[in-house]
């Protein structure tokens, strides 16, 4: 009786810790496949002046302006890197293009154009979806950048969903940005908060 017990318990814990360790190792390879993710996407990020309602559309008048303007010059590109030089290129001509937005909305206020690394949160663009983590971005700063900000992917474009193209990713650094797995939405939210807990345990 006693040897059947300690069977039963010796197969119990042999079984927990075979799941510790599938799942260990299923999370260590999606965090890789999502760190990978980082080093392949170049995001839009325009922050608003403020969060007052003029602000917000002024930021989504510019927003549509640089998208644009970003998508026509970056769009054939197959690489982020190719993405990134093109756009770094033309930084001056962006940032002039957003100024013009904002002058012809009577905006008292300047936008200041980079590119640089941002975090970002998990983002769901309906048929694909990127996970949290630390992106290159290039940044629309309007203002005092004090409001509420809109972003995007201009490589690949996921914002239009047609032209978006996978030809630097891997099978599955693709299922997950098109949301393949079933249970994306909970490892989204997981991996957002291991992400965000990283990111404020390493400053």
């Amino acid at each position: 009786m006693r040897i059947n017990l300690f069977r039963k318990n010796l197969i119990t814990k042999a079984l927990i810790g075979g799941f510790i360790i599938a799942s260990v190792f299923s999370f260590v390879c999606y965090d890789s496949s999502c760190k990978n993710l980082e080093d392949k996407v170049l995001r839009l990020h325009v922050k608003a002046n403020s969060n007052s309602a003029e602000d917000q559309q002024i930021k989504l008048a510019v927003k549509d302006k640089v998208f644009t303007l970003v998508s026509d010059i970056s769009g054939d590109c197959k690489s982020i890197s190719a993405a990134e030089d093109i756009i770094t290129a033309n930084l001056d001509i962006i940032n002039s293009v957003a100024n013009e937005c904002l002058d012809y909305l009577g905006a008292d206020y300047r936008a200041k154009v980079y590119i640089d690394d941002s975090f970002f949160g998990t983002r769901d663009y309906g048929e694909f979806a990127l996970p949290a983590g630390i992106y290159r971005a290039l940044r629309v700063d309007l203002g005092r950048a004090e409001g509420e900000n809109w972003w995007c992917a201009v490589y690949p474009s996921l914002c239009i969903s047609s032209s978006a193209k996978f030809d630097d990713f891997s099978d599955n650094e693709i299922k997950i940005i098109t949301k393949e797995n079933a249970a994306y939405e909970i490892r989204f939210k997981f991996y957002e908060f291991y992400r965000r807990l990283a990111d404020a345990l390493s400053k």
